[in-house]
């Protein structure tokens, strides 16, 4: 029910565009995504750049599964707790390696708070890199930026419309150790997420 109706937001409400998915599709194992965070429905957007065939997962603070009436539905629709102390850290690994043997899409947001509708990169840390670098499984970033409405959309709607550019699959260098490596992916990742914003901002 949600996803189909999560389809058609992106479409009508958000005027979704999204650049270079065939990456996505592409890959035949699990993956992760590391986006930039401009909006609430940023997991939606995740889970259409997924190709509706990998199973979407997202990274969530634990106040998201605190709201009573929604943390079920949260949960069901991808949500994965981000971890608070060393038990919640391994069960979250765990969580994690399972998903992505599974064949998942992790989508992580590495800025970690929503700003909306910002066009720049903010910066961030390796920590989340680790995954990616432990499992040794391919990283696609994406970076979401806004364009100007046109047509007669722009009569309903107030707010920009949504391009994503999604990266070609980035790698951990197997020739560093895991702490370096992390640094040396996630600054690759930043350096790409920044260029693209830069070049496409509000395009």
């Amino acid at each position: 029910i949600v996803f189909p109706l999560a389809k058609i937001i992106n479409q009508f409400y958000y005027g979704l565009k999204i650049k270079n998915r065939r990456v996505v599709k592409k890959i035949h194992s699990g993956c992760f995504l590391y986006s930039n965070h401009t909006q609430h429905m940023d997991p939606l957007i995740s889970a259409e750049v997924s190709g509706w065939g990998h199973r979407t997962y997202f990274m969530a603070g634990p106040d998201t599964f605190s709201i009573n009436g929604i943390r079920h539905l949260v949960a069901m629709l991808g949500a994965m707790p981000v971890a608070y102390d060393i038990g919640s850290m391994k069960k979250m690994i765990h969580s994690i390696n399972e998903r992505y043997h599974q064949g998942a899409c992790i989508t992580i947001y590495p800025e970690a708070h929503i700003w909306p509708y910002y066009t720049g990169i903010r910066n961030f840390p390796d920590t989340a890199f680790a995954y990616p670098v432990g499992l040794d499984a391919p990283v696609v970033a994406m970076v979401v930026t806004y364009r100007k409405r046109h047509g007669l959309t722009r009569l309903i709607f107030k707010h920009p419309c949504v391009t994503v550019y999604c990266s070609d699959p980035m790698y951990a260098n197997p020739s560093l150790g895991r702490k370096a490596a992390k640094k040396e992916l996630r600054d690759r990742v930043y350096n790409w997420m920044k260029k693209t914003a830069d070049e496409y901002r509000n395009k």
